[in-house]
């Protein structure tokens, strides 16, 4: 079972629409972690859920508060940095959310959703474009790195910046972040070689040609409540 995620993480509306966009090219529905209110048009067919941001001054009910008022039918929380704490279940529990995906299982096998404290669904991470690009020391962007036909349930955990620049390094990254909201001078740091881009795109195409189903993240939280551990 495949889960297509992304942590909207504050991206301008030009490079969120483009992530949007892509994936509407190759109808593929995704879960949208996000940060903030934005203008990009994400339908239905893909999920919104939200990405909190603990470090920001504010107390963390009134965070969730202000994100569940922009997105009041999220389901699902993923924290930024995948901070977790266990007092905030009581308070995901009380604004409605099922689930959380915090817990990053990094290219594991045999993954599965496991219950945490107040009915919270916790839905481990497979892989994130973040880590793969710091940890890999010769990072080669093909899908033979990620072991995809392994068992258990594989969500992919990617960011619009990174999809935008084709990010290959976290150096070049770095270089490129005091721009992060200027999508025109962001341009000028876009890799032309294998990167993150290049290796999104791969995994779409796979997921096409292979005519895979992929699964929103309130989609496993609903099969796991009524079915069971067993279906995913």
């Amino acid at each position: 079972m495949i889960s297509i995620t992304i942590d909207v993480d504050w991206a301008h509306d030009e490079i969120l629409e483009k992530c949007v966009s892509i994936l509407d090219e190759y109808k593929i529905s995704a879960t949208f972690f996000c940060t903030h209110k934005h203008n990009v048009h994400i339908g239905n067919n893909h999920e919104l859920a939200i990405h909190p941001c603990y470090n920001c001054g504010e107390s963390h009910e009134k965070t969730i508060k202000k994100l569940m008022e922009i997105y009041p039918q999220a389901k699902g929380v993923r924290s930024h940095c995948l901070y977790t704490y266990s007092r905030l279940y009581p308070i995901y529990e009380k604004y409605g959310l099922e689930y959380e995906s915090n817990y990053l299982m990094y290219k594991q096998k045999g993954i599965k959703p496991f219950k945490m404290i107040n009915n919270i669904l916790q839905i481990p991470i497979f892989f994130t474009d973040d880590t793969y690009i710091a940890i890999s020391k010769k990072a080669s962007f093909e899908l033979e790195d990620i072991n995809l036909k392994s068992e258990g349930l594989k969500v992919f955990d990617f960011h619009p910046i990174h999809i935008f620049l084709n990010t290959k390094d976290l150096k070049t990254y770095q270089k490129a972040k005091k721009y992060y909201h200027k999508p025109e001078k962001l341009k000028d740091f876009y890799n032309e070689g294998e990167g993150i881009y290049s290796l999104f795109m791969k995994l779409l195409n796979y997921i096409k040609t292979n005519s895979i189903r992929t699964y929103t993240m309130n989609e496993i939280n609903n099969i796991w409540r009524s079915k069971g551990c067993d279906e995913i």
